[in-house]
């Protein structure tokens, strides 16, 4: 929803499969953001989403801290720049439970001044010798950009995965102000249930 205002965009990213394929090279991930990622980034040939090191032949397209660590990932943030990567977690709080609230605020002030300890990488990259038009296709925060107009920066929650998961992205400038917000259908169940909220915002 640009800007937070208005009717919202309704962003369809092309079928998903509901069970989607773990991404690779995740070593110590939490089940949870196994899941997570699988969802952003379902298996495409030519993406790959690793922790460790870009292999020689692919490109770095995106970088996330997955936080307080890998194996108890609750956020996905932007790696860089500090500033965006902290709002993700200091915006829009008030309505949190005190303890995810104190929580959000001990992460997002240390990530003012550097990388919290614990934090793990996670790596989006594409091969390149995958066209320009596929990069666009198969990676959400270049369709999101696309639909948008604007560069965006990706930040999300990681929850358990459930049947009617549908994973909401808050999306930022680099500055860390708001841009919108995106919700993700995961299969046709969610498609169906991201379609009826953004008619009814649509009013």
């Amino acid at each position: 929803r640009p800007g937070g205002t208005g009717a919202p965009a309704v962003l369809d990213t092309g079928p998903v499969s509901q069970d989607p394929a773990p991404p690779a090279a995740l070593d110590g991930a939490s089940p949870d953001l196994r899941k997570t990622l699988s969802r952003l980034w379902p298996a495409e040939e030519g993406v790959l989403v690793t922790a460790g090191p870009v292999p020689a032949g692919y490109d770095l397209v995106e970088e996330y801290l997955a936080l307080p660590s890998p194996g108890r990932a609750r956020y996905l943030v932007p790696a860089a720049p500090r500033r965006a990567a902290a709002a993700a977690l200091l915006r829009y709080n008030a309505l949190r439970l005190p303890r995810v609230r104190a929580g959000r605020a001990v992460l997002g002030t240390v990530l003012r001044v550097g990388r919290p300890p614990g934090a793990g990488t996670v790596r989006v990259a594409v091969h390149r010798g995958l066209p320009a038009d596929r990069r666009a296709e198969s990676l959400l925060v270049r369709h999101l950009e696309g639909a948008l107009g604007v560069p965006v920066l990706v930040g999300t929650g990681v929850r358990p995965d459930h049947p009617n998961l549908k994973p909401t992205l808050q999306l930022l400038d680099r500055r860390g102000d708001p841009v919108g917000f995106a919700k993700l259908g995961a299969g046709p169940g969610t498609d169906r249930l991201v379609l009826h909220e953004a008619a009814v915002l649509a009013g």
